[in-house]
């Protein structure tokens, strides 16, 4: 698996810079939801003596959740003001090592409940998390912000049009 993750970690870096940071992210997301969600499918069926075409499918899934941490925090640290960043990041690791902790619990439960439950819970959090991230801003292109105020402009998806407008104005004003 850590041979796949670090061949994928270049390929990360192509989605990033060919598809943006925001699609990045829900690649990433949608790949390990969709990997999660047919391992349920395959759910009992024996490779060997021990290991199941949903033990395989899992460990699949590695790459993408690996690329997923990555491009969730390049475009955190791109969307977070300078003053605030180094809080902001600490947040989101902070977040990250619950969900190092909780998640292995969740892993345990896999030979005590049905693990269709388990890789439903994996699958969903993961496509929730492509879902939300719809919502975000993309900063790809995008200046980074320096202080608080900056991230109107950042959001506005019109910002640059307005700026043009402004420019604009303050030019024909000159020129009369």
């Amino acid at each position: 698996s850590s041979g796949i993750n670090a061949e994928y970690g270049g390929m990360v870096y192509v989605i990033i810079q060919y598809f943006g940071r925001r699609k990045a992210v829900m690649i990433n997301a949608i790949g390990a939801a969709s990997l999660f969600f047919i391992s349920i499918l395959t759910e009992g069926v024996h490779i060997s003596g021990t290991w199941t075409v949903d033990n395989v499918i899992c460990l699949c899934t590695a790459p993408f959740l690996s690329g997923l941490w990555g491009s969730v925090i390049l475009l955190t640290k791109e969307l977070s003001p300078t003053s605030h960043r180094g809080m902001i990041i600490c947040m989101c690791s902070a977040i990250a090592r619950v969900g190092a902790f909780i998640g292995p619990y969740f892993a345990l439960l896999y030979d005590t409940i049905d693990p269709r439950i388990v890789l439903s819970i994996f699958g969903g959090m993961a496509a929730l998390i492509s879902l939300l991230s719809y919502f975000i801003s993309d900063s790809t292109g995008k200046p980074i912000p320096s202080v608080p105020g900056d991230l109107v402009h950042l959001h506005s998806e019109t910002a640059a049009d307005e700026d043009e407008k402004i420019h604009d104005a303050t030019n024909s004003i000159q020129n009369r």
